[in-house]
Order: structure tokens, then sequence, then C-alpha cells
């Protein structure tokens, strides 16, 4: 399932991928997936 255009949004200003030039980030984005955890489960 591809991300919104809001999670899109988000992603592009947060710090891990604002400093991403345009193909880099789309290449990233295109394989992400979204993902809901339990409030307190791990996710690293």
């Amino acid at each position: 399932m591809p991300l919104a255009e809001q999670d899109l949004r988000l992603l592009k200003r947060c710090y891990l991928f604002a400093g991403m030039d345009e193909a880099d980030y789309r290449e990233v984005v295109e394989r992400a997936q979204p993902l809901q955890l339990a409030a307190g489960q791990t996710l690293f």
C-alpha cells in the first residue's frame, strides 16, 4: 500500500529525509509501507 500524500509531506519535513534530493527521496518512499504500532511497542 503506497503512502498517503499527507504522509509524504510529513516525511519530507523530517530531519532524516529533508536533505535528500528529490530522486533519492522518491526512491526511498516508493519502497516504504505504513506501519501502525501499539503504544509501547518497539519500532527498532
